[in-house]
């Protein structure tokens, strides 16, 4: 019975940081595999280029990234930005078996409150985030403020207000802004 009590308590904690406002306030949901390659596409990365996952999660986005800058000889800095402890292991193991690894960084950040001026060193800047509708006007505005020339591409939902530059459907769309 002790071990079933540790193996229930373990789980209770990792809901909590999946769950919690206080130690998550976006939900996680991964993106959806599917959408991938397009994902990648919308990114356009490049050499000296910066892309900026918000809200990391697992790191599906910024691994096919890695990816895809490997196989075509890039040197593209991706960062990772997660606020949920869980998560943050996630993408700590995951950089550690990737190959890319050295062009992986990975942070413990607030998405809302991060100075991301001061580690998007290039001169071409991408934002990446996949977030709840009701958060995506509070992420813009501090992306806007913090990195006003980065493009931003949003997935599943639009920015209320904005045009986006350019638009797709997969299995969710895919939105393009410029900061």
């Amino acid at each position: 019975m002790g071990i079933a009590f540790i193996i229930f308590v373990f789980f209770l904690l990792i809901a909590y940081f999946f769950l919690s406002r206080t130690a998550s306030p976006v939900p996680y949901f991964p993106s959806n595999q599917k959408d991938m390659n397009a994902i990648v596409d919308y990114l356009k990365l490049r050499n000296n280029h910066t892309v900026i996952d918000m809200g990391a999660g697992d790191g599906a986005v910024i691994f096919a990234a890695a990816d895809y800058a490997q196989r075509h000889s890039l040197n593209t800095r991706l960062i990772a930005a997660e606020i949920n402890p869980t998560l943050l292991g996630i993408l700590y193991l995951r950089r550690l078996l990737h190959p890319y690894r050295a062009h992986i960084s990975i942070m413990y950040a607030d998405m809302f409150h991060y100075p991301f001026s001061k580690i998007a060193t290039t001169k071409t800047v991408t934002v990446f985030y996949y977030i709840s509708p009701w958060l995506l006007q509070q992420a813009y505005g501090h992306i806007t403020h913090e990195l006003p020339k980065a493009r931003i591409v949003s997935y599943f939902y639009p920015l209320p207000h904005k045009k986006p530059s350019k638009q797709t459907k997969g299995v969710h769309q895919l939105f393009v802004y410029s900061a």
